[in-house]
């Protein structure tokens, strides 16, 4: 039909799907080091009831409780990363581990009840910023699908057009052949700290030997 095409209904969709957007962006650099979280979702859940109950019903700052919330991704993001990379457990198993405690902890702390949305609107508006918005030309913008498009397009310039970027890609298509030209371990994936150390500093050699004779020329 005609109205899938037009902007209304595609700005519709980004909104719609803007959480797991936001989430896959975060997913890419996993994936693309080889890497797999099936926790994620998990975590999302989680991290949205702490925030939610904090700011609803502990009467916590929204912006309190936004910072908590990530704080606590942050905290189980890293129990999956030091699993893998200090205890060198694969990814596909520690992450099918860690979803299944992270879904007994919703369970849990939530007592199996939501959090309305009557009630964050009435207590915690500010948790609701994301999926409000704006009109143009009668279409809709959300706040939540413009910071998707601007966070995808920051990490779309780290991944290909930076030094970590490209060091994600190495380690990502061979492991083993990046370990090469490393001189440290245990960082990114446990496997690489710093992939192509000497070719830095040659480039850095090279440019510092190009630069200092034209510096030298004008004092």
């Amino acid at each position: 039909p005609d109205f899938w095409g037009n902007l209304d209904n595609s700005l519709n969709l980004l909104l719609a799907f803007s959480e797991i957007g936001l989430m896959a962006v975060g997913m890419t650099y996993v994936s693309r080091n080889g890497d797999i979280d099936l926790s994620v979702g998990a975590i999302l859940v989680v991290c949205s009831l702490v925030m939610a109950n904090l700011a609803v019903f502990s009467g916590v700052p929204v912006l309190i409780a936004i910072a908590i919330g990530i704080a606590l991704g942050g905290v189980m993001g890293a129990v999956n990363g030091l699993l893998v990379t200090l205890m060198r457990l694969p990814p596909f198993i520690v992450t099918l581990g860690t979803l299944s405690i992270f879904e007994s902890l919703k369970l849990w702390y939530s007592k199996s009840e939501s959090v309305r949305n009557v009630d964050i609107e009435a207590t915690a508006p500010g948790l609701l910023f994301f999926g409000q918005g704006f009109n143009i030309s009668g279409a809709s913008v959300s706040y939540g699908g413009i910071t998707l498009m601007l966070l995808a397009a920051v990490l779309w310039y780290v991944l290909n057009h930076t030094a970590w970027g490209r060091h994600v890609h190495a380690i990502g298509d061979d492991p083993d052949a990046a370990l090469l030209p490393c001189e440290r371990h245990d960082s990114r994936t446990g496997r690489c700290q710093r992939v192509g150390d000497q070719s830095l500093r040659d480039g850095l050699a090279h440019e510092v030997a190009r630069v200092l004779p034209a510096w030298s020329g004008r004092l």
